[in-house]
């Protein structure tokens, strides 16, 4: 399975959970691009739940290009930068599947029927 998918027509790519700010994109470890969330002051990449307190997610650093369309980091709404954009908006947790349509890059939702699994504290915390 490829780690990105890269559509140099639109200088976009597409990753699981996204790239370590300092190194270039095309390098990154498969480890990193699939568990990618935070990254701390040296640039080392961490989930959340692991990472030290205080570090900026990855998205907040990114500096492309390319633009990176990117999943992992469950939010409430898209997560939109200037060089990346979150999609996963919690489907799993009652939220919404989302879905980007190019070459507009529109963004189309259809809402969650259910709650599928409980929601992590941070999840709750971030909607209230």
């Amino acid at each position: 399975m490829r780690l990105f998918y890269h559509l140099p027509e639109y200088d976009t790519v597409f990753v699981h959970g996204g790239f370590a700010p300092r190194i270039p994109w095309q390098e990154q470890s498969g480890k990193t691009v699939t568990l990618i969330q935070v990254v701390d002051k040296k640039g080392r990449a961490y989930k959340r739940s692991d990472a030290p307190p205080g570090c900026p997610h990855w998205s907040e650093l990114w500096k492309g290009p390319p633009f990176v369309v990117y999943g992992h980091t469950p939010w409430h709404e898209p997560h939109l930068t200037e060089w990346s954009l979150g999609l996963d908006t919690g489907c799993i947790y009652g939220g919404a599947l989302s879905a980007l349509v190019l070459p507009e890059r529109e963004i189309v939702q259809e809402r969650a029927a259910k709650e599928y699994f409980p929601p992590p504290m941070s999840w709750r915390q971030a909607k209230a």
